[in-house]
Formats: structure tokens, C-alpha cells, sequence
């Protein structure tokens, strides 16, 4: 363990009843992987020209875009948009 990165200052670990729930903490840590690990690409999991359908109804390609349309909190919607955040971190 000598060549271990350590932990970040920020990270602190709970006990007792604030500790988050075992179910999300294993939710969450796959969603990770399958965003990060993966590619977060959402061809893999959705046909082009459904996602270019998708983002036009929202209003991508015509700056008419509403993030509180219940639609970004689907499946599609939320890979969506972490694939824009990625472009957007990318193009800095």
C-alpha cells in the first residue's frame, strides 16, 4: 500500500444514522462506472437518431433549452446532459 494515493482532505467517513444508505452509496458507485468507466457515451445505450430527436425537441439546437423539463430526469436526459457537461469541460 506504500504506492496508495491518499485520501483527499474533503473525504470523511460517517457512522451512525447520518451515514449515507448502503443501497444509493452501491447505486451511485455503479452509475459511476457506467458513466465513467464506459465512456458516459449515450450510443451505447440509445440509437443517434433518437438522441439527435431527443435534443431537438428540448431545444439544443435552437438555444430554447428548459433544464426543468421533467425529460432531463430520464435515462436519456441524464446522459444526455453529463455528455454536454463533458464537451463544455473539453472544449476549456
Amino acid at each position: 500500500m506504500a504506492n496508495a494515493a491518499p485520501f483527499k482532505s474533503h473525504v470523511t467517513f460517517v457512522d451512525g444514522q447520518d451515514r449515507p444508505n448502503d443501497r444509493y452509496l452501491r447505486l451511485h458507485f455503479q452509475w459511476c462506472l457506467s458513466v465513467s468507466v464506459c465512456g458516459g457515451d449515450p450510443t451505447e445505450d440509445f440509437e443517434e437518431q433518437e438522441i439527435g430527436l431527443f435534443m431537438e425537441e428540448l431545444g439544443l439546437y435552437d438555444d430554447t433549452m428548459d433544464l426543468s423539463d421533467p425529460k432531463w430526469n430520464t435515462q436519456l436526459g441524464r446522459e444526455v446532459r453529463a455528455a454536454l457537461a463533458r464537451e463544455e469541460v473539453n472544449m476549456f
